[in-house]
């Protein structure tokens, strides 16, 4: 079992409020005095703006906290769990303060370390008034946000700053299971969005353009639609260069086959051609009643009777349906509206993407469905959103000192 990190308390603990304050004695003998304890920098282990009193003398400036060695110059004294002796920029010993660390706060931290992979945190959301649960959701969103767009900033320098483009290699990748998410996108960059386009009054050639183009064909027989897709992939690729992609870049061990690359590429050519996918569209989608118009779409009437190519099966329409429109606007449409607003300052995109979130239902998976277990509303994918970031983040990685629930949990239990 994982136990707590002395340090990262320490870290965690000198920022609330009057912990640090007092009078110590350091290591080699000293006296020191903590009168401001400053403002706590975590990803540089140190505390700035602080003021020392050290044998009689006062001291302004940077306190490094943990057993790092510091590299500010202004550092006036080390605050931590051991005895190590630490030298400032001129060679000369700091003084060391050896702290001790909270059996509360210590047991609070193993606790929750314990327990993270196990949703322990479940009922402390529960009990937790809707008000600051609602606080503590926001901020995971807006975290998960962050990440995502930083994903969407560099597909978007990818593409030359092209916005359809951007939509477009986003599409793919956010349509296809994980394990092949970077062949989806590499298929994007291939047969791109213009080419899509100029050709879209033609369902056939796109999907030709797109199975052919993954290279997944190679590894069937042909029958006779399969035979006429290669004949105009044939043209098609002389036509536009395009190079098709190697079967082996595809992971297809243990896929069901509702989610089939081939049948998902096949549905994303129907929906590509059906309507023209305007990045205005998806700009403006307010709820998920718009976000399953514009995303909902049909396989061609090969696939009724296909999941895999050249091999029958019972027949039934292949839809891109409901549920999985719905991940798409989680996934593609709520974090482009972010990142267009931040791109042109436009406020109320941010307002309509969180909206958006508000009005999709929550995922359904083994994450969501364990937090549900505990107890913890789930109302929307903004909620699922929160917590999937809270598990996926923080609590499979024992970030519990970094995490908003853990930080406020630990704090709570010194006071």
């Amino acid at each position: 079992m994982k136990r707590a990190d002395d340090n990262a308390l320490l870290r965690l603990l000198w920022s609330v409020a009057e912990w640090p304050l007092g009078c110590y004695r350091s290591t080699d003998g000293r006296a020191v005095k903590v009168v401001d304890a400053g403002e706590v920098v975590p990803e540089r282990s140190v505390a700035v703006g602080a003021r020392l009193e050290i044998d009689g003398c006062l001291y302004s400036g940077t306190v490094a906290l943990g057993d790092t060695t510091p590299e500010q110059a202004d550092v006036v004294a080390q605050f931590t769990t051991d005895r190590r002796v630490v030298l400032d920029s001129s060679g000369r010993p700091l003084p060391v303060v050896q702290m001790t660390i909270p059996d509360a706060a210590r047991r609070m931290y193993n606790r929750l370390l314990s327990g993270a992979e196990h949703f322990y945190c479940g009922e402390r959301l529960r009990e937790m008034d809707s008000l600051h649960r609602s606080d503590i959701f926001t901020g995971l969103v807006f975290d998960r946000i962050a990440r995502k767009y930083g994903d969407i900033d560099q597909i978007f320098e990818s593409c030359q700053n092209d916005w359809n483009q951007t939509l477009y290699v986003m599409l793919f990748r956010v349509m296809g299971d994980v394990r092949n998410r970077e062949a989806y996108m590499e298929l994007a960059r291939r047969v791109p969005y213009r080419i899509i386009q100029r050709e879209r009054q033609a369902s056939r050639a796109a999907e030709a353009m797109l199975l052919c183009g993954s290279g997944l064909l190679d590894q069937y027989e042909d029958d006779e639609y399969l035979h006429r897709l290669k004949a105009d992939f044939f043209y098609l690729s002389h036509k536009y260069a395009i190079e098709p992609m190697r079967a082996s870049e595809w992971t297809l061990t243990g896929v069901i086959p509702r989610n089939h690359p081939v049948l998902r590429l096949s549905q994303m050519a129907t929906l590509l051609c059906n309507s023209e996918l305007l990045f205005s569209k998806v700009i403006e989608c307010c709820t998920a009643d718009d976000v399953s118009r514009l995303f909902m779409a049909e396989a061609s009437d090969y696939w009724t009777t296909h999941y895999i190519p050249a091999r029958t099966s019972m027949s039934g329409v292949k839809r891109l349906g409901r549920a999985k429109a719905h991940l798409v606007g989680i996934n593609l449409v709520a974090p482009m509206q972010f990142f267009y607003a931040a791109r042109t300052g436009r406020e109320d995109l941010r307002v309509r993407a969180v909206d958006l979130l508000e009005s999709i239902p929550a995922e359904d998976n083994r994450f969501i469905r364990g937090w549900l277990g505990e107890g913890v509303p789930v109302l929307s994918s903004f909620d699922s959103q929160a917590l999937l970031q809270l598990y996926n983040e923080f609590c499979a990685n024992g970030r519990c000192c970094e995490c908003r629930l853990g930080r406020r949990l630990i704090k709570k239990s010194i006071k």
